[in-house]
């Protein structure tokens, strides 16, 4: 016999719980949306991918239509950026503008490698020095023998951010600020970099250099000092124009770095160099705390308080080649992550991965509060986990109702019962209050008379059109043949979604179809996901009543499907009988999803 599955309360509250954890980071998350670019031309927030912009470029081919890599990533509110090496840019998903771009037969081919959102739009900075500001080129500055590498886009602070300096490094340690190609605004100075010879056109050709190539700009919040990373980690900062080196200038930070090493094969996002080395340095930031970030690509990490040590030292994932290679690194307060080239994305000193992006070759990182722009985004459709569920006649039903949605805009889920095609019998419905604040349930007291009965629920997202799921009650009469034993019987479950990081609840209902005899639930604890390392599974059965619940927060380890087997035994004193049921678990991974 069946008793009351779970009590009206209990089953509203865990789907009202669901329900809210979704709509969690609309409603001013701590945590951001983590973007990451591969350089084939995806676009990913916190593991779910948005886009995928167009591009030949064929890994397996790297010397082939290698100027149609997706390097740079910049991004602004709900707006993403994206540009290719050739000049393409998009936003959210769609190309926009296209950039000048010749190659050249002779020299080398001037690539463009910076990108940076201001007050006034989004800024491109191609090697040999032009800058534009929202597709159109608004300065040429001198690349003399050099190249330039990064811009920075910063907040003026004398019209408090509504307007913009951008600043332009080159190679040689030149900051340009704005338009003004008269000049440096700013050079960075100390040690072997001043005295550079290797020119623009040998380093873009075939991804050598010197190691005092200086390839990244960062801004120190807390007083406005312009910092400047090398390849070989020299770390310098100024914030005054250079007619005699500022103070804070005058001395060159040099964090480790190997002194007899070959270095040939250099890692930095101008060529297409295939022996990247991993000791070199990749990406400056500081925090709001005016902590530098200075990451290498065998993913150490120094910072202002640990110049000699590293601050972490993060995994490699055993490939000698350049999956191991960490790419960028992107701060939000004191809160930092990283991204590696095979999409693992780690937060702050954890040496585990928060995010695993889906695919490899990933080159940017960046992040914003704001839930992204879904344009060009195909909104799945919510999924609601239905029961066909098996009942003695007269006994009570509770039935949860669990929506799962992984777009944006789960806080304008809403889920309603819907008409079903034939009449109910009565007492039989979906959330008879009509509450509001929570999803339907749903409720049978007294269930009569014996027969199958579909209970229709919808679905709306606001996008997509409204997806209507049935959960179906079978009614059956209880056996009195004392003679025969039968298996205890299940009610199944479809649609059984897990969001990546959210708990998962499935209630496991069975009854007995033998008059008198009760049913437990058992799983076997000692398989997955109950061993789970990171995430082990529980399951808690209330004995003799036929009823289980099964919790679990996949990790993205897990994305993909889960069988869990469940067994079901009698209460006969006789000869027990035992049933059992797999539910297969689909895990994906959702952009709503906050890491850490």
């Amino acid at each position: 016999m069946l008793c009351p599955l779970l009590s009206r309360r209990a089953v509203r509250g865990a789907s009202a719980l669901l329900l809210l954890a979704l709509l969690a980071p609309l409603a001013g998350a701590q945590t951001p949306f983590l973007y990451a670019l591969r350089e084939t031309g995806g676009t990913f927030v916190n593991g779910t991918q948005l886009d995928k912009l167009g591009s030949n470029f064929d890994p397996e081919s790297p010397n082939q239509n290698s100027f149609e890599r997706w390097l740079q990533l910049a991004v602004s509110g709900a707006d993403r950026y994206a540009l290719r090496l050739d000049g393409k840019l998009a936003k959210n998903g769609k190309n926009i503008y296209k950039l000048p771009f010749e190659i050249s037969e002779s020299a080398a081919t001037p690539l463009w490698v910076g990108l940076t959102y201001g007050a006034s739009g989004i800024y491109a900075l191609r090697q040999d020095g032009k800058l534009t500001l929202n597709g159109v080129v608004t300065v040429n500055l001198p690349p003399d023998v050099y190249f330039f590498t990064d811009c920075l886009a910063v907040p003026n602070p004398d019209d408090m951010g509504a307007t913009s300096d951008i600043y332009s490094l080159r190679s040689d340690g030149m900051v340009f600020q704005n338009n003004v190609a008269s000049g440096p605004f700013l050079k960075f100075t100390g040690g072997p970099g001043l005295n550079m010879t290797t020119t623009a056109a040998s380093v873009a050709s075939d991804g050598t250099g010197t190691e005092s190539v200086w390839i990244a700009l960062a801004l120190d919040p807390t007083d406005g000092t312009l910092l400047g990373l090398r390849r070989d980690g020299k770390i310098s900062g100024g914030s005054s124009p250079p007619v005699t080196p500022p103070a804070v200038d005058a001395g060159l930070l040099a964090l480790p770095f190997p002194s007899n090493s070959d270095l040939s094969a250099a890692f930095n996002q101008l060529n297409s160099a295939t022996k990247l080395n991993d000791n070199r340095y990749v990406s400056l930031k500081v925090d709001s705390a005016g902590t530098f970030l200075a990451v290498r690509g065998n993913g150490q990490i120094f910072s202002t308080a640990s110049v000699v040590t590293p601050l972490v030292d993060l995994p490699s994932n055993g490939d000698p080649a350049i999956n191991s290679l960490y790419q960028d690194v992107v701060v939000k307060g004191t809160d930092f992550w990283t991204v590696r080239w095979d999409g693992n994305i780690y937060s702050g000193l954890d040496t585990v991965p928060v995010l695993k992006t889906p695919g490899e070759r990933f080159r940017d990182i960046e992040l914003s509060d704001v839930v992204p722009d879904l344009t060009v985004f195909k909104n799945p459709v919510p999924i609601a986990m239905t029961y066909t569920a098996t009942v003695i006649e007269h006994d009570a039903v509770n039935l949860p109702v669990i929506v799962s949605d992984i777009e944006k805009s789960a806080d304008q889920l809403v889920v309603t019962a819907g008409v079903p095609k034939k009449p109910l019998p009565p007492g039989l419905s979906a959330d008879p209050d009509s509450d509001p604040l929570t999803p339907p349930v749903i409720t049978w007291n007294d269930a009569t008379p014996k027969g199958t009965y579909t209970v229709p629920i919808v679905v709306d997202d606001g996008h997509n059109k409204p997806k209507t799921y049935n959960f179906k009650v079978k009614v059956i009469l209880p056996d009195t043949n004392e003679l025969k034993n039968k298996k205890p019987v299940f009610s199944t479950v479809k649609h059984t979604q897990a969001l990546v990081g959210f708990p998962f609840t499935l209630q496991l209902f069975a009854v007995d179809p033998d008059e008198g005899d009760t049913v437990t639930l058992s799983v076997d604890t000692s398989k997955a996901p109950f061993n789970h390392l990171e995430s082990p599974a529980l399951f808690t059965a209330d004995p003799g009543t036929g009823t289980g619940t099964f919790t679990w927060t996949p990790t993205f380890d897990d994305i993909g499907t889960t069988q869990v087997k469940f067994t079901a035994t009698d209460s006969n004193a006789t000869k027990p009988l035992t049933k059992t049921y797999t539910v297969k678990v689909k895990v994906v991974s959702s952009f709503l999803i906050p890491p850490g």
